[in-house]
């Protein structure tokens, strides 16, 4: 800049400073006044339209200096719009290219505010990552909520983000991002998806299904019904294709993997047939398809769910709960069996239990999760028996209800028990 340009931003600068003592203009910062940085858009386009060009830059300057990092939704919303009409004044103007692109800048960062702390919805979102206009801030919005979802436990956001984030992996791609950008937004989903699997196993139950067998039938026994169990092991995933009539398993598949909406398994023996398993499930419907392919024969499925341990998760319990809500002695019943569970830790964050009938016929010892937040526990037995309870408000007392259901014999039993 050269000096005539100098004094006129030195001006323009003493001119601001002074108006703000009153706050009555239409190029004082609002804040104090009406909530936010610029009170009436159009009256400060029309000021700064009486100004040269230096000083249009500084005051879009000021304002990207003094709220960039702003969380406040109502002044990045402000400034959004403001930064468009001085975007359009500048150019109407025959502005510099470094005084529009200083309230091109202005708008960006009130994106990427936005993008950070608007509410948690998956349109909302995914429309200011198209506002977004280079790859570096759209990678760095992928690794805030990459970052961010270690701390939430609200299973609805949470699948507000896989959609998010899979609408993200769309746009850069249609982009042309470097593959990193939307691989990084492809696994952002998948890390949302593992954790929806503890905090909203929507997977998690009973499925009823019908299924085709083509090539070699001799030796397979059709299925349907379907049960996916949370081992709470090592054994990730167990999922049981059963045969009703027969009462018998017809497969069997432990270590089964979750990625996205999809259940994988592959067991390869020289001792019992090899296979692999494949189902889809869609998390909004129930409905599941899928095969299994052995050697020499390939099993289709499809059907739907008929129970989930997501409702449970999804009902209304009581949240924020501590270590010494779910350790203890709880009475009540299993179906119609009086029983007594005991909880304790004896690891951080594992918890262990044992169920015994008060006929003294039944026990059972399980193990797994607290979800504080969530007020559930959820429990296994030898990777087949799920117990899985929430902490509710019942005719005035605190109760925990749930269900339990089996891998072996699908079937789902009722639960009630208090402290």
């Amino acid at each position: 800049m050269n000096i005539k340009k100098l004094m006129n931003v030195a001006v323009f600068m003493l001119t601001l400073t002074s108006l703000s003592a009153f706050a009555t203009g239409p190029l004082d910062d609002g804040v104090e006044t009406c909530g936010v940085p610029v009170c009436d858009i159009e009256a400060t386009a029309n000021a700064l339209s009486e100004l040269n060009e230096d000083q249009r830059y500084n005051f879009s300057n000021k304002l990207l200096t003094k709220y960039s990092q702003s969380q406040n939704l109502e002044i990045l919303e402000n400034l959004l719009d403001a930064s468009k009409r001085f975007k359009n004044l500048s150019i109407s103007t025959n502005d510099a290219d470094w005084v529009v692109r200083e309230s091109n800048s202005l708008f960006n960062a009130m994106v990427i505010g936005l993008s950070k702390y608007s509410k948690v919805e998956a349109n909302l979102l995914s429309g200011y990552y198209k506002l977004i206009s280079t790859e570096l801030k759209r990678y760095e919005i992928i690794e805030f909520w990459m970052k961010s979802i270690k701390t939430i436990e609200d299973s609805a956001k949470l699948n507000e983000i896989v959609k998010f984030a899979k609408n993200a992996k769309l746009h850069s791609i249609s982009l042309g991002d470097e593959a990193w950008i939307p691989r990084a937004a492809g696994a952002l989903a998948d890390s949302v998806t593992v954790k929806l699997v503890s905090l909203d196993p929507v997977h998690e139950g009973l499925y009823d299904v019908s299924s085709t067998i083509s090539g070699e039938t001799y030796g397979i026994l059709p299925f349907d019904k379907i049960s996916v169990l949370d081992s709470s092991a090592d054994k990730n995933l167990v999922v049981v294709l059963y045969n009703t009539k027969y009462r018998r398993a017809s497969f069997v598949f432990n270590n089964v993997v979750i990625s996205g909406d999809t259940l994988s398994s592959t067991a390869v023996s020289n001792a019992i047939t090899s296979k692999k398993l494949n189902i889809k499930i869609d998390r909004e419907t129930g409905v599941v398809t899928g095969s299994v392919t052995t050697t020499d024969s390939t099993v289709d499925f499809t059907g739907k769910q008929t129970f989930s341990t997501r409702s449970v998760f999804n009902g209304n319990t009581v949240n924020g709960l501590t270590e010494n809500d779910v350790i203890g002695t709880f009475n009540g019943k299993l179906g119609n069996l009086d029983v007594k569970l005991t909880i304790k830790s004896f690891l951080p964050g594992v918890y262990s239990a044992t169920l015994r009938s008060t006929d003294g016929i039944l026990k059972k010892d399980y193990k797994g999760k607290f979800f504080a937040k969530s007020g559930v526990i959820s429990l296994t037995h030898k990777s087949e028996l799920r117990l899985v309870l929430g902490l509710k408000q019942v005719d005035g007392n605190l109760s925990w209800e749930g269900f339990s259901f089996s891998v072996k014999k699908p079937a789902v039993v009722e639960v009630s028990l208090r402290k």
